[in-house]
């Protein structure tokens, strides 16, 4: 006999009415031990009994440990959502919202993130050290989250006091820092386990949801390696610290939340090992892949012989008639719009309605099958570089939630055309 067919058997027995079964007992042992004994003593009566009492058995065992397993099984497959979602709403820590097997996942990303953000805030600068430190409530200290340093000397981990020292300094005051020259004698930096000769520092506190929570610094054995425009860069890393926060915090599912992760950290981790134009691109390239569908993304930048018009310097996917090297008016298409505005622009479908939107000249006649556009401008505070765009052949194809993750990656890429134009020199 099969198991199924076992099963089959069992289930019929269990689906009869408890009481019928019950009663059907208490006959089988009424005629056994007392209306055979009546009649006669024979071998029959006696084989009768036996066979009544191993029904019996047969029935109990069949019967009563099914019907308890399918009440324990029907109470734990109930789940209790209204819990669970108490327990989405209550709980702050950001990881807790992801299932026990996602939270290893969530914090990896998380790391590497921010390990190859301070790398690339090392090599923009050309640092010894580049460092986040986050206060740690529990030990009433600054502690050592990240660093990316040419010296073994911190490590991540390592507790800084908050008195006495430039990080304590600027996380106490709240603001920037800028030291050109620290004497070599009595050093106020005290975040380094036995290493003196650090002439430059430059910090800034880490500012999340205007509260402040750490210091992002660098520093150098060159005196006076740091500018005030120096500071304007940091405090440009130090906002892309904070709304890549934001932005983990944000009560997502997970899968949205690594995306935004997924993209910085291929952005990051291609551009480090590579500081040019090229490398740029193809970093973009790479973590838009990572993280999007998408039929055509182009990348354009304001062309260096007319700050009117515009150039497309990159295009993955579907490249019609407007590849790299295509010049374009600023004051034409939807994609000069986001350029000259600063602005981002995302429509759900390029075809809706009687007025045709070109994308780069009002010359063009079709948009060549794409209907949903996705356009963010990549800028250095107010300094506008160009822009990255991505298009679907399907309508209503991205959300405001790709829109704010692209902000974040073309943020980033406009530190990087910052940090190319300040440094010629790693082109």
């Amino acid at each position: 006999m099969t198991e199924q067919q076992e099963y089959a058997n069992t289930s019929l027995l269990r689906n009869i009415d408890e009481r019928i079964l019950l009663g059907l007992l208490a006959t089988a042992v009424l005629v056994g031990f007392f209306i055979f004994d009546i009649f006669s003593q024979s071998i029959l009566t006696q084989f009768v009994r036996v066979v009544l009492i191993v029904a019996a058995f047969l029935l109990i065992y069949l019967v009563w440990p099914g019907s308890i397993e399918e009440e324990v099984e029907d109470q734990t497959d109930e789940p209790d959502e209204q819990a669970a979602v108490q327990h989405l709403v209550d709980n702050t820590d950001p990881a807790s919202f992801f299932p026990e097997e996602e939270k290893m996942d969530f914090y990896e990303e998380l790391g590497q993130f921010f390990g190859n953000l301070v790398k690339m805030v090392r090599a923009t600068f050309v640092a010894h050290s580049a460092i986040i430190f986050m206060w740690d409530g529990a030990e009433e200290r600054l502690r050592v989250d990240f660093c990316e340093s040419q010296s073994n000397a911190i490590q991540q981990g390592d507790f800084v006091d908050v008195k006495g020292t430039l990080p304590g300094s600027v996380l106490v005051n709240q603001t920037a820092v800028l030291e050109q020259n620290i004497p070599d004698e009595g050093q106020s930096i005290n975040y380094y386990h036995d290493l003196k000769g650090i002439k430059s520092f430059l910090a800034v506190p880490i500012d999340i949801k205007d509260e402040v929570q750490g210091v992002l610094a660098v520093d150098s054995m060159v005196a006076h390696d740091f500018s005030e425009e120096d500071l304007e860069l940091l405090k440009s890393y130090e906002r892309l610290i904070s709304q890549g926060i934001d932005l983990i915090g944000v009560r997502e599912r997970s899968q949205l939340v690594n995306q935004s992760l997924m993209a910085q950290r291929i952005f990051l981790s291609e551009l480090n090992e590579d500081l040019s134009y090229e490398s740029l691109y193809s970093s973009v390239g790479s973590a838009c892949r990572a993280v999007y569908q998408f039929d055509r993304l182009t990348i354009a930048a304001i062309d260096s012989e007319s700050s009117e018009m515009g150039v497309i310097t990159k295009v993955i996917g579907q490249r019609d008639n407007m590849s790299e090297g295509f010049r374009f008016a600023l004051g034409d298409g939807i994609s000069g719009w986001v350029i000259r505005k600063n602005q981002p622009l995302m429509l759900g479908d390029l075809e809706k309605g009687e007025l045709f939107r070109p994308r780069y000249s009002g010359r063009d006649k079709s948009n060549f099958g794409l209907r949903s556009f996705l356009g963010v401008p990549v800028a250095f505070r107010n300094q506008i570089f160009g822009m990255i765009s991505l298009e679907s052949k399907q309508p209503e194809f991205y959300t405001e939630w790709d829109q704010n993750v692209m902000m974040l990656l073309a943020a980033n890429v406009g530190l990087a055309f910052l940090s190319l134009r300040l440094l010629p020199n790693k082109v």
